[in-house]
């Protein structure tokens, strides 16, 4: 049980890695959080926010699974 709640607490540091990555919120010396939305919402197409909202979607589903993997350790 142990190995299986290191590994899954493993892969949700990871995909919050990933999200905080893919949409340009880690914290940057001397810059505002967030500073970059504005910029990439005007200058994102319907089709490409699509991609990206999906993208981010996707991320937090993997994340949503490793919670449940947790909440079932936790049961047994």
């Amino acid at each position: 049980m142990k190995n299986e709640a290191r590994e899954a607490v493993a892969n949700l540091r990871e995909y919050i890695d990933r999200l905080v990555m893919f949409c340009g919120l880690d914290i940057v010396e001397g810059l505002e959080t967030g500073a970059d939305w504005e910029e990439f919402v005007m200058n994102c197409t319907p089709n490409g926010m699509i991609r990206e909202l999906n993208s981010i979607t996707e991320i937090v589903d993997e994340m949503d699974k490793q919670i449940d993997v947790l909440e079932s350790i936790e049961d047994s």
